[in-house]
């Protein structure tokens, strides 16, 4: 079997219409200590096409525990829509949920000269409700069966 080869249907639809997606963003800092930063906020979001809305709260901290020296951390949610072909109401699923990820990361910043920081960082994504296809779902001469 050859991936690049066997799957030679072209499937097409037609359509127009219009959708908007509406969205906003808080955030708020707090600096409990000296030193130490912390941002939190959310953002809203509502997909007028999917009529589901999302509501992703936020963390980030940032805590200089040497001078010149900054550890970070931030921890968030996010979503976002499946593609359009996803909820194509020929090929897709019109009742698809949003896609979360849940982002931690954790890093260090080091200043080297005062208009220069240098830094490392890392990342853990925790994803849900991804779009998978449908091992029932069958192509013949063009046609989905």
């Amino acid at each position: 079997m050859d991936p690049f080869t066997d799957n030679t249907a072209i499937l097409e639809t037609e359509g127009e219409g219009n959708s908007y997606r509406l969205g906003g963003y808080a955030e708020t800092e707090f600096r409990p200590i000296k030193g130490m930063r912390i941002l939190s906020g959310f953002r809203f979001d509502y997909w007028e096409l999917l009529q589901k809305m999302s509501v992703d709260p936020r963390l980030v901290m940032r805590y200089e525990i040497l001078d010149g020296t900054i550890l970070k951390g931030g921890v968030g949610i996010f979503h976002q829509r499946p593609q359009d072909y996803e909820i194509d109401e020929v090929f897709g699923n019109t009742e698809l949920d949003l896609i979360q990820a849940n982002h931690y990361s954790l890093g260090v910043e080091q200043r080297v000269l005062p208009q220069v920081e240098l830094g490392v960082e890392g990342f853990y994504k925790q994803m849900s409700k991804l779009v998978v296809s449908s091992q029932d779902m069958v192509i013949r001469n063009g046609e989905l069966v």
